[in-house]
């Protein structure tokens, strides 16, 4: 607003920054929320394409905003090869900031494994 443009919608993606929003994987979408520099030389090197941080094209939060439309099929196709669980624990691991996407009984199946709230009263 302070440029004197009007944000349009975006749907789940960050204006400004970038990859900031559902992703796909071989079985489902996560939530990725990739806010600087280093998360996103983390990023590149859990996904196997550290070529990836050194691109010109992203190389700063601005850059990968402005050239989203480049990264995010490079992204989609990386992240096609695992599950989206096998993402978030390597993600998780890495200390990326990410989330699953999951329907009422994967959440819940979710907060039991990584809270200890109980998910015995699900039927199978």
């Amino acid at each position: 607003m302070l440029s004197g443009n009007v944000p349009t919608r975006m749907g789940n993606e960050h204006p400004s920054i970038y990859p900031y929003e559902p992703l796909p994987t071989a079985d489902g979408d996560i939530v990725l929320a990739i806010g600087n520099d280093r998360q996103f030389r983390t990023l590149c090197g859990v996904l196997g394409a550290p070529r990836l941080a050194t691109d010109p094209r992203f190389g700063t939060p601005p850059d990968r905003s402005h050239n989203r439309k480049a990264l995010r099929p490079l992204l989609v196709e990386l992240m096609a090869t695992k599950p989206a669980s096998e993402w978030f624990d390597i993600f998780t691991d890495a200390r990326l900031p990410c989330a699953p996407i999951n329907d009422v009984r994967g959440g819940i199946e979710f907060a039991s494994a990584n809270t200890g709230v109980s998910s015995r009263w699900l039927r199978t």
